[in-house]
């Protein structure tokens, strides 16, 4: 009764997979087909389609830019309750892109207040030394803060409910660059 290819990854796993910078687009690595491709074009490639092929959805609005590259929100993982990936053959309602069709469904308020705040931290503690550094100078500081809430409740009791959600991030660091500079007889065309 239906052709399409698609994966739905769940709340629990949402919530548990380890996701560098906690970016929820991460999860689309888990379907088949599907390629990382952060270039000016677009975010992802489906099954071979260029970059801006893949087409977002936020509670069924849609979640592209005006150009159809980039999103034009990302919501914390913490407000996730469903990740819905189509790859292949899926209904015409989703007919805007090539390649595939993001669905996100985000957390819905309901009768009893809920939230949650959460910080995650990282240093240069752990990081190897760069390469190109220098063996007696100190790796280069890095810090990286990401924090915010999820807050749920009711506005009106078995009627109207909200959630809000908001994440920042706070990076300081340190990039070690290289350059090799001509010498004057060089310059001056001597390279002997």
């Amino acid at each position: 009764t239906d052709a399409k290819v698609s994966q739905v990854v769940e709340q629990k796993r949402v919530d548990e997979l380890p996701l560098n910078g906690r970016d929820f687009v991460q999860l689309a690595m888990l379907s088949a087909g599907m390629e990382n491709r952060q270039t000016d074009r677009g975010l992802l490639s489906t099954n071979g389609t260029r970059g801006n092929g893949v087409g977002f959805l936020f509670d069924g609005v849609d979640g592209n830019d005006a150009n159809a590259l980039f999103l034009s929100l990302t919501p914390s993982i913490e407000a996730i309750q469903e990740f819905n990936i189509q790859t292949s053959t899926y209904s015409a309602e989703f007919g805007r892109t090539a390649g595939a069709q993001i669905n996100l469904v985000t957390k819905a308020g309901g009768n009893e207040f809920h939230g949650s705040v959460f910080e995650f931290f990282r240093n240069a503690a752990l990081d190897a030394k760069n390469y190109f550094d220098l063996p007696d100078e100190p790796i280069p500081p890095f810090t990286r803060n990401q924090f915010g809430f999820v807050v749920s409740g009711p506005i009106r009791r078995n009627k109207m409910f909200f959630l809000a959600n908001y994440e920042g991030t706070r990076m300081r660091k340190a990039l070690t660059a290289r350059a090799t500079v001509p010498t004057l007889a060089e310059r001056n065309g001597d390279f002997s």
